[in-house]
């Protein structure tokens, strides 16, 4: 559960500072281990690619090396 604590709209610039603007549990553990700022994109991005049938489904895999592997694709990073 979240308070919100104010309103702003949200576009690219809030999506290349995910883990920073999110600023949650699980936001601030990703950033702990060095993942990049965009990482929220970066799994947007993969979705999108497994829906239209151009990604593998990343199943079976630990939440840390999900993370992880989408982090170091560099076809997500140029997602946006």
């Amino acid at each position: 559960m979240y308070l919100i604590q104010r309103e702003e709209p949200y576009g690219a610039d809030i999506a290349r500072i995910g883990l920073s603007w999110a600023n949650s549990r699980v936001s601030q553990r990703l950033r702990a281990r060095g993942l990049p700022e965009d990482l929220y994109l970066r799994f947007a991005a993969h979705l999108l690619g497994l829906r239209a049938g151009r990604r593998q489904a990343l199943r079976g895999i630990s939440p840390n090396k999900t993370w992880a592997i989408v982090a170091a694709d560099a076809e997500l990073a140029d997602a946006e």
